[in-house]
């Protein structure tokens, strides 16, 4: 299966992340995101290489209830003088229908800004997240899709599936650890599968 895979582009990434999130008052929150993320395979072949290291922000308003808006900015610092780094604009819209709903949606909107050009992104996600005293206080599964338009170029289509465990120490601290499939250009014969392997600290003051 390795084989197949490896004849269509297989990465594997190790992915830990940490947050801090607070709230500034009952309607507004924020939140800081520090994420590494570090190829374990490509090419044929198995490697330790920083892809890059991420920094990102949000601020989240409650304009009704279980209806939020957010704002957000991230940064990223390339491990390879050959991608160019880049800085991305954010907006979207998440939704629940009430305050004991498994099911959370999103849309987010993202200018993705280099050197060389600005790349559009629209994202439609869908999370289920249950209580559980099975190995984890959590469970969620993560559906997503979106699609890229580059400057001259087709637009491109991506699907993400992940899986995640969540362990809540307590009402300030909880770690997630997961794994996120993510299958690239998927309209397009040269696609691209990406394995992530991911771990994320949550801290809220």
């Amino acid at each position: 299966m390795t084989e197949a895979f490896a004849q269509q582009n297989l990465n594997v990434y190790a992915m830990p992340s940490a947050t801090v999130k607070y709230a500034l008052n009952k309607t507004v929150g924020q939140s800081f995101t520090v994420e590494d993320r570090t190829f374990l395979y490509r090419n044929s072949d198995y490697e330790w290489q920083l892809k890059h290291i991420e920094l990102s922000h949000f601020t989240k308003l409650e304009v009704k209830k279980n209806r939020w808006l957010a704002l957000g900015l991230s940064y990223r610092f390339e491990g390879e003088t050959k991608h160019e780094r880049e800085f991305r604009l954010m907006q979207q819209f998440e939704w629940r229908k009430d305050d004991n709903a498994v099911f959370k949606h999103r849309i987010r909107t993202e200018q993705r800004i280099y050197p060389s050009a600005t790349r559009l992104r629209l994202r439609y996600q869908t999370k289920y997240s249950q209580k559980t005293d099975f190995i984890f206080d959590k469970v969620s599964v993560i559906n997503e899709v979106m699609v890229e338009k580059h400057p001259q170029k087709k637009p491109e289509y991506e699907e993400r599936l992940a899986l995640y465990g969540e362990w809540e120490f307590n009402k300030h601290i909880s770690l997630e650890v997961g794994t996120q499939y993510r299958l690239s250009n998927f309209t397009h014969r040269s696609r691209t599968h990406n394995i992530f392997l991911c771990t994320g600290l949550n801290v809220v003051l």
